[in-house]
């Protein structure tokens, strides 16, 4: 099964996303560096992670659509098609968790700024924001950036091709509707119905995964389900697709 070209079309749609936004990133930590290069200042969250996240969300939703018009076009199968999606994004999610980490090890010496891993760590482990930065520890950061990058991607592409398996009214509904029920719907019936209990249960939902990930093993273990949950949903959806003009 020959995956490179697949591979290689992925990879240079996506830098043409990812240049431009760590060209800023770069740039943006270089002018923090000269303009407060002071080593008494806080250690501050620059959200880097998260833009990161955005980022690998959007590819995943976005590459879908024009890559599987492309490669079916050339009569490729669908099982080289799922293995090419997901190595692309493998791919994509280890090497920006590298950059990131990276970025975080080398730039941590001359600003203290700190990761979300690390913002995570120090609220709910009690860690101190100004703990040294040890190997260990910016192994933590890393595998914990790529799985949740890959995560991220992964859950992109499902909704991608979830997107792209629906009609015209489909579509409609679920953009107008979803958003509806989460942001209008839900919180009318929790504070008049259920008196705050699902608010409080979805927050207690969130403290019991963010708990979880935060620890290496259970962490690995988790996203790594979740990644296969991803996948096999995605590949029902990706086997019965129909090329639309």
């Amino acid at each position: 099964m020959n995956l490179k070209p697949i591979l290689r079309y992925q990879c240079l749609e996506v830098s043409k996303a990812f240049f431009p936004f760590y060209f800023f990133i770069f740039l943006q930590n270089f002018f923090q560096i000269l303009i407060d290069p002071s080593p008494d200042t806080p250690s501050t969250f620059r959200g880097n992670e998260i833009a990161t996240m955005i980022v690998c969300f959007v590819i995943g939703i976005l590459i879908f659509k024009n890559n599987f018009r492309f490669f079916t076009s050339f009569s490729v199968s669908r099982k080289r098609l799922f293995f090419g999606f997901l190595s692309g994004l493998g791919l994509t999610s280890l090497a920006v968790s590298l950059i990131d980490t990276f970025n975080f090890a080398v730039f941590s010496k001359f600003m203290k700024s700190r990761t979300l891993y690390l913002i995570m760590a120090q609220n709910f482990f009690g860690k101190s924001p100004d703990a040294p930065i040890t190997p260990s520890l910016i192994f933590a950061n890393w595998l914990w950036c790529f799985l949740e990058y890959l995560c991220v991607a992964l859950f992109g592409l499902l909704i991608g091709a979830l997107y792209y398996r629906m009609s015209k009214p489909v579509k409609i509904i679920v953009s107008v509707g979803v958003p509806s029920i989460l942001f209008l719907i839900l919180p009318l019936i929790d504070s008049n119905l259920a008196k705050g209990r699902i608010l409080h249960f979805l927050v207690d939902t969130f403290v019991w995964w963010v708990n979880l990930s935060l620890k290496t093993g259970s962490d690995l273990f988790s996203r790594l389900a979740m990644a296969a949950t991803f996948l096999g949903l995605f590949w029902l959806l990706l086997r019965k697709a129909e090329v639309k003009a």
